[in-house]
């Protein structure tokens, strides 16, 4: 029996876990291009597991910081954003020098917008995401990147708006006018280069109107065309005034 045992048991470590638990010790370069492979490969999670391997056993390496980007980016990849973010925040406040830094605060950004729940939920995270963004775009206001960083900006802007914006239709519906201009105003006021914004003060003047306050819906219609871009809301806006009249 112990014969038996002592022939399955190499067997049984030789199949487990994989061949890539079994590959020797390399340079920290060779170390990064399995690893890099992997990623190429959509193998996260080996990926990660080669990364991490490198950085313990060549923590004085030129290509630790390498190591520790592209393992952040390995949870990025794979979707698995709450430790991209521990991982790309360890690379900012520990490798300072890296050329890694900059795209870190970026991708910061991005772990938080992925993790952000639907407009309807709890925003703290799509706030977290604008925030890194203003703080990227400070710093770096000249970086390649910045078109990337105002596209993620401008999403979290449009889904804030809209959770203000749903909450003011929400009180138009159950007929509380006044309730609603506050949320409408806010949208328009907080974020007035949104999609959201024209819809928001079309609603406004027409509350305003379903209260008999036809000078406050004129103002809010003259409001709209002078800030509003969009065509289909500025042409129903100039229909009200027109329906409106003078005063």
């Amino acid at each position: 029996m112990r014969r038996t045992i002592l022939f399955i048991t190499p067997l049984l470590l030789f199949h487990c876990g994989g061949r890539h638990r079994f590959i020797p010790k390399l340079d920290p370069e060779d170390r990064f291009i399995v690893a890099k492979r992997y990623m190429a490969d959509g193998k996260y999670v080996k990926a990660q597991e080669e990364f991490k391997r490198l950085m313990f056993e060549n923590p004085g390496s030129d290509y630790v910081d390498d190591a520790q980007y592209y393992l952040a980016e390995a949870y990025f990849l794979n979707k698995e954003y709450d430790f991209a973010i521990l991982e790309y925040a360890f690379l900012i406040d520990n490798y300072r020098g890296s050329q890694y830094v900059e795209e870190a605060r970026l991708k910061l950004a991005r772990c938080y917008y992925g993790l952000s729940k639907p407009f309807y939920l709890d925003q703290t995270e799509t706030q977290k995401a604008l925030d890194e963004i203003e703080l990227f775009l400070a710093i770096y206001p000249e970086s390649e990147h910045a078109d990337d960083a105002l596209a993620v900006k401008k999403r979290c802007l449009e889904k804030l708006a809209r959770k203000d914006l749903e909450a003011g239709k929400l009180y138009t519906r159950l007929r509380k006018h006044k309730a609603a201009r506050i949320y409408f105003e806010s949208v328009a006021a907080d974020y007035p280069d949104t999609e959201a914004a024209a819809q928001a003060l079309l609603l406004m003047g027409m509350s305003y109107e379903t209260d008999g306050d036809t000078t406050h819906a004129r103002e809010t219609y003259n409001r709209l065309l002078a800030t509003s871009k969009d065509d289909a809301i500025i042409s129903q806006a100039k229909a009200r005034l027109e329906k409106l009249g003078s005063d």
